[in-house]
């Protein structure tokens, strides 16, 4: 059975695809209002053990890695965005950043911003 990630990743990717093809000039992942990414954000929900369970950075992965095929999938013909929220891990203490809300922002990738 293929992992949750690969399943997302191919969708995420696919989706992405598509929206490029129909023209549109952004694309977003949802990280946000109870959407799969940002479950996987939450140790209330999040109870995996391996790679995307535990730590901030184990548990921010399935985001980095969706917004990662998203660009893959749209070169530089689309802009990516990031819809995420972290009002729950402002509240968090972290041991890297003022807060696990700050961390998770850490460890996302940093894209250029369009017309810089």
């Amino acid at each position: 059975m293929p992992a949750i990630s690969a399943i997302s990743c191919r969708w995420q990717a696919e989706a992405a695809r598509k929206a490029k093809r129909a023209g549109f000039d952004i694309v977003y992942v949802y990280a946000g209002m109870g959407y799969l990414p940002y479950e996987f954000l939450l140790p209330e929900w999040n109870h995996r053990t391996d790679e995307y369970g535990g730590s901030v950075a184990n548990r921010v992965r399935i985001v980095r890695e969706l917004i990662e095929v998203t660009k893959d999938a749209v070169g530089d013909k689309c802009a990516v965005a990031l819809r995420i929220s972290l009002e729950e891990l402002r509240g968090r203490a972290s041991d890297r950043a003022a807060s696990e809300a700050h961390e998770v922002v850490e460890l996302l990738p940093t894209y250029p911003i369009c017309g810089t």
